[in-house]
This record gives C-alpha cells, sequence and structure tokens, in this order.
C-alpha cells in the first residue's frame, strides 16, 4: 500500500508544471543543458542565465535566447545513466529469453540447451545500447498560451 502511493506520489510530482523561470536563472555556468525555442533546438553549457534570456555555448558557438522564445529547458542528469542502462538490459535479457524459449520449446528435450540462453545474451547486448545516451531532465516549460 505505501508503494503504491509513493509511486502515485512520484507521478504527480513528475507530471507537475515546470514553468518558473526562476529555476532557470539559477543556473551556474558550465551546466550541460539542452534548449528548445519555438524554431529550434540548441544544447551545450551555460554561459550565463538571467531573468530575461539563457546564454548557451554549443558546436555552433554561443547563442543567446529570449526568455519569450524558450519553449523548454533541460538539463543533463548522468545520475540516471546507470538505471536507465540496466533496465535496458533487463528488458533486452527478458526479450531475448523469450524468443529464444519460443523459437525451440522441446530443444531441451532433445538433448540441446536450447536457444534461450543465447538469444537473453543477444538481447541483453542489445539493451547495453541504454548505457550510450545522456538521459535529460526537464526544468521548464513554457507556459501554454
Amino acid at each position: 500500500m505505501v508503494a503504491a502511493a509513493l509511486i502515485v506520489f512520484a507521478v504527480a510530482a513528475s507530471a507537475a508544471p515546470r514553468n518558473d523561470w526562476n529555476v532557470v536563472a539559477a543556473l551556474s555556468p558550465g551546466t550541460r543543458v539542452q534548449v528548445a525555442t519555438k524554431k529550434s533546438r540548441a544544447g551545450g553549457a551555460v554561459v550565463r542565465a538571467s531573468v530575461d534570456s539563457l546564454a548557451v555555448t554549443g558546436k555552433s558557438g554561443e547563442i543567446s535566447v529570449a526568455r519569450g522564445d524558450v519553449r523548454e529547458v533541460k538539463i543533463a542528469a548522468p545520475h540516471k545513466r546507470l538505471r536507465n542502462g540496466l533496465i535496458a538490459v533487463g528488458v533486452g535479457a527478458a526479450i531475448g529469453f523469450t524468443i529464444g524459449w519460443a523459437v525451440c520449446v522441446y530443444c531441451t528435450n532433445e538433448g540441446h540447451s536450447g536457444y534461450f540462453w543465447q538469444g537473453m545474451g543477444i538481447g541483453a547486448g542489445a539493451g547495453a545500447l541504454g548505457f550510450i545516451g545522456l538521459p535529460y531532465d526537464t526544468i521548464y516549460k513554457a507556459p501554454k498560451k
């Protein structure tokens, strides 16, 4: 019962509106962010953040975006990389095991170890790709007009 209440609270908290620009204005220089404007998307390190704008330096140089043009701001969340990777490996292994078992249900009765172990290894290997991407957390979303 407590676990269910915690899950409901976590979902409600993650669905809460994030339209407080003060969180963006408090970003320290060097923080990795992704900024979505009404026309484009840019990523890089924060140069400066104020109540009026956000300046980011990335591959295409430094860009400054006015607060009114910002649609969404996300910050890098490297602490989630391990969690996401382990979930992907587990799901991949389970899918691989299931497919391997479905391909040769009776292999164990014929003196073979079955294909499910090989399928599980292949699925886990494919799931390991979940470690590659850097996850981001949304800290600001412009209010709908």
